[in-house]
């Protein structure tokens, strides 16, 4: 039995749509990932970097030495904070994705529902004429029979 028409071109849009957020939640999930191992490796170089209290130094050194380490701070804190909005993008991302698969479920259902319908108002017709046929033979039975 053929598929609803609207009912069909709905259920395609929908997926279309799902397939859309599926991308973007990989996109996401990818650029999640580098912006993480870019924190990361900023933590390793910092920690590669640290002053080390043996270290004699002048005064100018160690007027420099702080300033890269300020600078490396404030760098780490700013990738820090740009992992923490990709991780909300990303959490946003994951509810539409959910979302557009219940909407790509729930259109399913209606079309499941629709088809079964049709199915069982064909399956009446059918048993209406297999009854009609039936009367109809019986009729020429008794008639001959009478």
């Amino acid at each position: 039995m053929a598929r609803p028409g609207p009912l069909n071109q709905w259920l395609g849009l929908q997926q279309r749509q799902k397939e859309e957020v599926e991308n973007q939640v990989r996109a996401g999930a990818a650029n999640l990932s580098s912006a993480r191992n870019q924190l990361e490796t900023l933590h390793n170089f910092r920690a590669r970097h640290t002053m080390n209290p043996g270290n004699r130094m002048n005064g100018l050194q160690l007027n420099n030495t702080q300033h890269f380490h300020q600078q490396m701070d404030q760098v780490i804190q700013l990738q820090d904070q740009q992992v923490a909005i990709q991780e909300s993008q990303q959490r946003r991302r994951d509810e539409q994705l959910k979302e557009a698969w219940m909407e790509v479920r729930k259109t399913e259902i209606l079309l499941e529902k629709q088809m079964r319908k049709e199915q069982l108002i064909q399956n009446r017709k059918e048993q209406k004429m297999l009854d009609e046929t039936a009367a109809i033979m019986l009729r020429r039975r008794l008639s001959e029979q009478g």
